[in-house]
């Protein structure tokens, strides 16, 4: 299941908002099945002021705080991926800087406080 953010940045990275607490019954659900992982994007969005920005190691460490309190565990399997620039839909995410791969270790770091299983995809 894609996590993509904490609740409120739902609109700025998937164009429309989220109820907080749906949120956390789909994650709550997707935990219980016998074979499920968990990831997120680190993504940039766009802000209602229209600047770009990608998520930052706190709104990741975020993410994995919703999945932990959604679950009452610490332990899913969570993975984090880098957003691929040439296949953003909206033209304007292609014209950000990519970011580095090294960059992730600063955004493991701040969700194996919540998710202690994060990875880094390969």
């Amino acid at each position: 299941m894609e996590v993509k953010g904490p609740a409120d940045l739902y609109e700025a990275l998937a164009g429309e908002p989220i109820d907080p607490n749906a949120l956390e019954t789909s994650i709550s659900l997707a935990a219980q099945f016998p074979t499920y992982q968990f990831y997120s994007i680190v993504a940039p969005m766009i802000s209602k002021d229209g600047t770009i920005r990608y998520l930052t190691p706190e709104e990741i460490g975020e993410t994995a705080k919703t999945i932990e309190k959604a679950t009452g565990s610490k332990k899913h399997p969570y993975e984090l991926r880098l957003f691929d620039l040439a296949r953003a839909v909206d033209e304007r995410l292609k014209t950000v800087e990519p970011l580095p791969s090294s960059a992730l270790f600063k955004y493991r770091t701040a969700a194996r406080r919540y998710m202690v299983m994060t990875e880094i995809s390969k």
